[in-house]
């Protein structure tokens, strides 16, 4: 093989292993797009399960207008715009002994501090122990921390319900 063949070959064979490693690449970022696309899911799910239930519990009859017969409930609330009730309240949920428990409060409540430390302290850590208690929206979300400074761009996008 000639000199100029060995160097192109030497050329090739570099080209390929930068496609490989960003081959490589590629597929890391392939596979943590589809563990977030089944976070999604599981997220959409539980909203779902969660919107469901509250229907159930709260909502009223719906009632088949030709056979009389009831076809599931159905839950009415006023319109509200997501982005704002999102950034004006936050959301904690657990579980206590088989029923859910969720409370909603101002986001950067100023008498959220005095409120987590009266009371007993005992009561107030189990209240939060991290196996029983999730918050919903947590703090080193991106997306929440956006919504907390007011970044959220108003859209007609269908962002508010109703």
């Amino acid at each position: 093989m000639s000199e100029r063949n060995r160097d192109k070959v030497k050329n090739l064979e570099h080209e390929l292993g930068r496609y490989q490693k960003k081959v490589g690449e590629l597929m890391k970022l392939n596979a943590q797009l589809s563990r977030r696309a089944e976070g999604v899911t599981e997220i959409s799910m539980a909203t779902d399960a969660l919107l469901a239930q509250v229907a159930l519990t709260y909502g009223e009859d719906v009632i088949d207008e030709d056979t009389g017969l009831p076809i599931g409930m159905r839950l009415t609330l006023p319109k509200f715009d997501v982005r704002e009730t999102y950034r004006q309240y936050e959301v904690h949920a657990r579980r206590d002994d088989g029923s859910y428990i969720i409370g909603v409060g101002l986001r950067n409540d100023p008498a959220d501090d005095k409120r987590e430390s009266t009371g007993n302290a005992a009561e107030n850590a189990q209240e939060r122990s991290k196996d029983e208690r999730r918050e919903i929206t947590p703090p080193n979300d991106k997306c929440a921390q956006n919504a907390l400074r007011g970044d959220l761009r108003e859209a007609n996008d269908g962002a508010d319900i109703g």
